[in-house]
């Protein structure tokens, strides 16, 4: 029951960590991408037009969205011509320019971490699986967030 119980702790830390990562990417860089697209009324229309998820969440404010989204999201501004997907590309080399050089890096956690969090095919998550997690989060945050100011 012991060894139970601690598998069920582990999941959750695991959970917890991914759920952080979702937050934190959702408020500090699509929230405010969002926020961006507002400022400029055609490239707001323009998302508006296209129909994949990615964008509609930023022009829905209720629309789910999570961290395999955020992945596509993010894979779409090397891959993609449209607009939207170009502006976002810009805005991540604006406000995230260790997005850039941490890019495939990222990705590769950022699928990682969405898989680790996936009960289904992840079950029995174990503590070299929380530590990885833990890791996985700050390189994946470190890259979206400000540098701590070191006096």
């Amino acid at each position: 029951q012991t060894k139970e119980f601690e598998r069920s702790l582990e999941a959750s830390v695991v959970r917890e960590y991914a759920w952080v990562v979702e937050y934190e990417l959702k408020s500090r860089v699509f929230c405010r991408f969002r926020e961006e697209l507002k400022k400029s009324r055609e490239l707001f229309e323009q998302a508006t037009k296209d129909w994949y998820k990615n964008i509609k969440f930023l022009t829905q404010k209720d629309e789910v969205f999570t961290l395999g989204d955020m992945l596509a999201a993010f894979k779409d501004t090397q891959v993609s011509n449209e607009k939207t997907d170009l502006e976002f590309a810009r805005y991540l080399e604006r406000s995230a320019p260790r997005f850039k050089e941490a890019y495939a890096d990222v990705l590769k956690t950022l699928k990682t971490v969405s898989q680790l969090r996936n009960m289904e095919s992840h079950p029995n998550p174990n503590q070299a699986d929380v530590r990885e997690m833990a890791r996985a989060c700050r390189k994946v945050l470190d890259c979206f967030c400000e540098p701590p100011v070191v006096a």
